[in-house]
């Protein structure tokens, strides 16, 4: 019998647009997963950002945030894996922001290894807070991490990730100038919460795409189905065995899937795995 490992984006695909699980995908996926389901979540978010979240997700295996930099376990936060950037090409990434006017946010690991994975914290660094969105950035995420710092100058000390949204001129602009920095993997997209676009960007190894088969080669599954939404899910989908997009995916989204289903509104990934294991 074929073993498959699903594995679901969050934002505008798992979640509500209040961006929280519904009773109804809660419920229909602890059941799931108590019959011998697979399933794990990639996220853009970090797993503290996650956190309070999925926890009513009775999840058991490895979880992809910050899109493939880190590898955590879902119940002890613990980071098995990370993928870092170098400080001269973190450098590089915050100029490239910089001289588009829009100073990023800044994250870094500091972890020390222990058995089974990391043991560390994750602290965020950003010179100024451009706008409304920024500052909602910041209050929502600002005592979930060790540190976060407004002000000052930038310090690259393991850094790991860089982000910021805007106006999308802008930011395809930063994207263009980042994307050609050798070693760097970058997303852009829209977010769906403030309409602004988001870029980020992470060492290139560390990718949903790459952790998505990495957890498949890892569990010995014989099959990797994928379900997203946005631009930054795309690659994860075209690696995986099947491909679906929900039904409030972007148009790009919906073009590479091989199953498009219910909106995140409608609870569609729930009702689409309900269905493949009855």
């Amino acid at each position: 019998m074929q073993k498959t490992l699903y594995i679901s984006d969050l934002d505008g695909t798992l979640l509500q647009p209040d961006a929280q699980l519904s009773v109804y995908t809660v419920q229909t996926m602890n059941r799931l997963m108590e019959q011998g389901l697979w399933f794990t979540v990639a996220s853009a978010r970090s797993i503290l950002s996650a956190r309070g979240i999925l926890d009513a997700l009775n999840l058991s295996l490895p979880g992809i945030y910050m899109n493939g930099v880190l590898l955590c376990n879902p119940k002890t936060e613990a980071v098995l894996d990370y993928a870092a950037l170098s400080p001269d090409t973190a450098r590089q990434l915050v100029d490239a922001f910089e001289s588009c006017g829009r100073p990023p946010f800044l994250f870094s690991f500091e972890g020390a290894r222990v058995p089974g994975g990391y043991s560390g914290k994750i602290s965020v660094q950003v010179r100024k807070l451009l706008n409304a969105q920024d500052q909602a950035f910041y209050q929502e995420r600002r005592k979930k991490y060790s540190s976060f710092e407004v002000g000052g100058t930038y310090r690259y000390q393991r850094p790991i990730y860089v982000n910021g949204a805007g106006e999308q001129s802008v930011m395809q602009k930063i994207y263009e100038k980042a994307s050609a920095i050798p070693n760097v993997h970058c997303e852009l997209y829209l977010d769906v919460y403030t309409g602004q676009w988001m870029l980020e960007c992470h060492y290139a190894a560390g990718s949903k795409a790459a952790r998505a088969l990495e957890l498949k080669r890892r569990l010995g599954a014989d099959r990797l189905v994928a379900f997203g939404d946005q631009l930054n899910d795309i690659e994860m989908l075209q690696a995986a065995d099947v491909a679906v997009a929900v039904g409030n995916a972007c148009p790009q989204v919906q073009a590479c899937a091989d199953v498009v289903i219910g909106s995140n509104v409608q609870d569609g990934v729930a009702k689409y795995l309900e269905q493949q294991i009855l």
